[in-house]
């Protein structure tokens, strides 16, 4: 059984109370480890974000594809987290697909919609719907 490490706990201080629960019950049953890259960001650190991904990135892999205002991250509590399979591997789609939808399936035995959007190119985000 994994758990969620001193920075993925400090990660979640932010977060919507409803998406902790989903993500403390898919961390208790999942069979790969997983940790919380990024839950609040104010509206300045989501621009700041999504200007790397234009510039230093020139549009690879941007870091986010919103400006400041306009993610879920930056509602308080936030209502959208960002993870990664630990240890990380930025290619490995397939356990991050898996946490995703394991994300999602422990939402829906909660009663609560999760949206994973791997689709649109953002593999470690999920968030309220």
């Amino acid at each position: 059984m994994y758990f969620f490490g001193a920075r993925s706990r400090e990660k979640l201080e932010n977060v919507h109370e409803n998406l902790i629960e989903i993500l403390y019950d898919a961390i208790e049953i999942t069979p790969y480890d997983f940790c919380i890259l990024s839950g609040y960001r104010s509206v300045e650190e989501q621009d700041e974000l999504y200007a790397i991904g234009r510039t230093v990135l020139k549009n690879e892999n941007p870091v986010t594809w919103v400006r400041g205002g306009q993610s879920r991250h930056n509602s308080h509590p936030s209502e959208a987290v960002d993870f990664a399979p630990y240890p990380i591997d930025w290619e490995d789609s397939w356990r991050f697909g898996f946490i995703g939808g394991l994300i999602c399936a422990c939402g829906k035995a909660r009663g609560i919609e999760v949206e994973f959007l791997p689709e649109k190119g953002d593999y470690g985000h999920v968030q309220l719907k």
